[in-house]
């Protein structure tokens, strides 16, 4: 359609930069990471060597030098146990290290597929698709092949649930959009930031049920060996127990008094052993997905963001005196330390002499009773960054797509050169199209194949985009925010004995009870009333339109029916008629996939039916 003579320009806000070659970058990126990774496996494989080395040490150096002294084996055994502790630390590191910049490597890899129009090694948000929705399934947000496919990469479960609610429920308000755009555009530029926080939360999977643990967990308020008798234990066995062993190094102790004296730390903590294994058992699958929680909030905080929206997350993670990212990090390394419990004799060894159950449980509950009031609150942050973050990468690889201008009480959309993100960018065909804001349709007419259900998924689609803050594949815009309702794929139900036709109507009384609300909204329908006959469908069809008008409503209508063009005629200034057209000739069918203004004229259903020998 005609842009009307306005003149679209650009946000102020947005400063004009030189466009970048993301697939030339994502291939340098994977080859670096690919080398550093190699040389991150050479030095796990030193590490490697050098703890069993370090640990036949500790084992062989008391066994040589026993006979000689037995102070000196028992201090060679000590330093050699020490060194084998300490290399296992470093190969641990040095492992994550490397899974990181495997990760790094998949990240990069992965985009240059995107860019190549292959997407499917990512979520297709199955489980967020809703049948009955206003729009989702109309417009392929979910699914194989769809939008959320498209745009997640999300480094969290519940990451993905909040881009999928926003694609459902995009932004209404015309301020918060252009403050979105803005974090948008921001992270979109910081693409080593963005890759850090993909590749680290893939370090650590979830699982479903995880978010709704954590929830519990932060309600209960039950404690175990809680109280100063308990505190006060805490520091007077670890003291007695080195004044035994220095007294039995020295002499002045029978060997044997070290065995009886950890039967009394053992005896206390024998006493909480079912309640704090219950505990234990609840917390520690919350371990990892803890741990990576803290390096995603540790990544959001140390970053310095100059936008509103992303500033004001960062503010969220300030609700404590310390730091968010290290706050739950501390409670990370104390659930980690109560898994030193799972290893037998380090067990009887760590009560025996320092009460380690009962210290690292309190320290949790402890962490909890201080803490736990914010976590969800620091953890909705990152959810909200991650889903931001995912746009960012969107607007970063599609240097074809434009931010819109954002106006309310005016045109839903005009656009010029409008096209569908998920269409190979040298196979897509542009289209400009304006609608005037309320109580105006466009009724939409074209051959099979012409492009009318593209173009109608390309109008929804950049809709939703634009209302989310996220740039459009356009040569210039202007949108106003607008609830979207449509009517493309109604389906019948033999489960709940529900004929097409029965449900096609359901779908339009939703609509219609939507567009009553009194606030706009832009309808997308494709061929109404396919459940009836010819008359009656042209008569419903009509009415439907006319009562849609009357409502406020505005939108486009495709059909095959071009008797329902003759509105255009009878609401004038209200009904414009468009059109793709097809050409007939000895050659075949021929599509340019351009929308026109006027009504079709040429049909190609005989054509087809002929060519496949269906009819003569």
């Amino acid at each position: 359609m005609p842009m009307n003579g306005v003149e679209v320009r650009p946000l102020a806000i947005f400063a004009v930069v030189e466009k970048e070659n993301p697939a030339a970058i994502y291939a340098s990126r994977a080859t670096q990471f690919e080398g550093d990774a190699e040389r991150a496996k050479e030095k796990v494989k030193l590490l490697t060597w050098l703890r069993l080395m370090a640990f036949v040490g500790a084992l062989a150096g008391p066994y040589w030098l026993y006979d000689y002294s037995g102070k000196m084996a028992f201090a060679s055994g000590l330093v050699f146990f020490s060194v084998f502790l300490w290399l296992v630390r470093l190969h641990q590191r040095q492992n994550r290290h490397l899974s990181y910049l495997k990760a790094l490597v998949a990240v990069n890899q992965e985009e240059q597929k995107v860019l190549k129009g292959d997407y499917t090694h990512n979520s297709t948000g199955e489980a967020y698709w809703e049948a009955n929705h206003h729009f989702a399934h109309d417009l392929d947000l979910f699914g194989d092949g769809s939008l959320f496919q498209y745009l997640d990469r999300t480094a969290s479960l519940l990451g993905a649930t909040r881009l999928a609610h926003r694609l459902k429920t995009p932004w209404q308000t015309p301020d918060k959009i252009k403050s979105q755009q803005v974090a948008v555009r921001e992270l979109a530029a910081s693409l080593d930031f963005r890759q850090e926080f993909l590749a680290r939360g893939r370090l650590a999977q979830e699982k479903p049920d995880d978010h709704q643990q954590l929830v519990d967990w932060c309600a209960d308020d039950r404690e175990v060996a809680a109280g100063t008798i308990y505190a006060g234990l805490l520091v007077l066995v670890p003291v007695a127990a080195l004044i035994c062993l220095v007294a039995v190094i020295a002499g002045w102790l029978p060997e044997i008094s070290i065995f009886y004296f950890i039967l009394f730390p053992l005896g206390i903590t024998g006493l909480h052993v079912r309640t704090i294994n219950r505990m234990y058992l609840r917390t520690h699958n919350m371990m990892a997905l803890l741990q990576k929680y803290a390096t995603l909030l540790s990544l959001i905080e140390k970053q310095i963001f100059e936008s509103q929206d992303l500033s004001n997350l960062q503010v969220l993670l300030k609700a404590d005196a310390a730091p968010a990212g290290a706050t739950i990090k501390a409670l990370s390394d104390y659930l980690s330390s109560l898994d030193n419990r799972n290893n037998f004799i380090g067990a009887i060894l760590l009560n025996g002499f320092l009460l380690w159950d009962i210290r690292y449980t309190r320290k949790v509950q402890a962490w909890r009773k201080v803490h736990g009031k914010h976590l969800l609150q620091w953890l909705d942050v990152l959810w909200e960054l991650d889903a931001l973050s995912s746009l960012a990468n969107y607007a970063y690889n599609r240097q074809d797509a434009i931010y819109p201008k954002i106006e309310a009480l005016r045109t839903p959309i005009e656009a010029h050169g409008l096209g569908h993100p998920l269409l190979i960018t040298n196979q897509r065909v542009d289209n400009d199209f304006s609608l005037d804001y309320r109580g105006k349709f466009v009724i939409l007419t074209g051959a099979n194949m012409a492009g009318k259900s593209t173009f109608l998924r390309t109008v929804g689609v950049n809709l939703i985009l634009g209302m989310m803050g996220a740039p459009i594949i356009a040569q210039s815009a202007s949108l106003a925010p607008v609830a979207l309702f449509s009517s493309m794929r109604t389906t019948d139900s033999l489960q709940d004995n529900a004929s097409y036709f029965y449900a096609e109507l359901s779908r339009l009384q939703q609509m219609l009870s939507v567009v009553g609300q009194g606030f706009p909204v832009f309808i997308i329908l494709d061929e109404i009333l396919k459940g009836t006959n010819s008359k009656d469908k042209e008569q419903g069809s009509k009415k439907l339109v006319r009562k849609l008008v009357e409502l406020g409503g505005g939108g486009i209508v495709a059909t095959h029916d071009l008797a329902l063009c003759q509105l255009a005629t009878e609401l004038p200034g209200k009904i414009e008629n468009a059109c793709f057209e097809v050409d007939i000739t000895n050659d075949g069918l021929q599509f340019d996939y351009k929308m026109r203004p006027g009504v079709c004229q040429n049909m190609n259903a005989s054509y087809l039916m002929k060519e496949m020998g269906l009819i003569d």
